[in-house]
């Protein structure tokens, strides 16, 4: 969605992006790096903050043909192996890893989203989140899968991120 982006920029160094922050010396210190995949042409960059001024970046292939309306992305960046359940389809989605999902559309349909961790010690499934989500046509829904702080309550956290697109 073009309200809440960046503008777009055409970029044709190498792989290894590197990003700059302007002190207030106007100095430029490196906060963060990041490689690309040199086929895909849409990414979106996610900054994770790592200590007081270094950031983990994430490069995500963003593309509105490979990821369209409808469609659901859930990225897991927790240190724990999680089970999904998006209406019927049942995965597991590994640490560091992304799972997509484009259900059958249905007009106004709830889809059941359940989210459960994999215990390691007995590889049981025991559950963190459920919930309901419309799924709509125009809209496509990222949702990054964290570790919980300590001021937070339950193992995990889910950030969703709904983005509506017009084509």
């Amino acid at each position: 969605n073009e309200l809440f982006r960046s503008e777009k920029y055409d970029y044709t160094g190498g792989r290894n992006l590197s990003f700059y922050e302007k002190s207030a010396d106007g100095e430029l210190k490196k906060i963060g790096n990041v490689r690309i995949n040199g086929k895909a042409k849409d990414w979106l960059f996610i900054f994770i903050k790592e200590g007081s001024d270094q950031y983990k970046v994430l490069g995500l292939e963003d593309g509105s043909k490979r990821y369209p309306g409808g469609s659901f992305r859930f990225y897991n960046i927790s240190t724990r192996d999680m089970g999904l359940k998006l209406g019927d389809d049942v995965s597991v989605i590994k640490v560091k890893s992304m799972h997509k999902a484009v259900p059958k559309y249905t007009k106004h349909k709830m889809i059941p989203v359940e989210l459960a961790e994999i215990v390691a010690s007995s590889g049981k499934a025991r559950f963190v989140y459920s919930n309901s989500w419309i799924q709509r046509k125009n809209i496509r829904r990222l949702a990054f899968i964290r570790d919980s702080m300590k001021t937070e309550s339950g193992v995990v956290q889910l950030k969703v991120i709904e983005d509506y697109v017009t084509k």
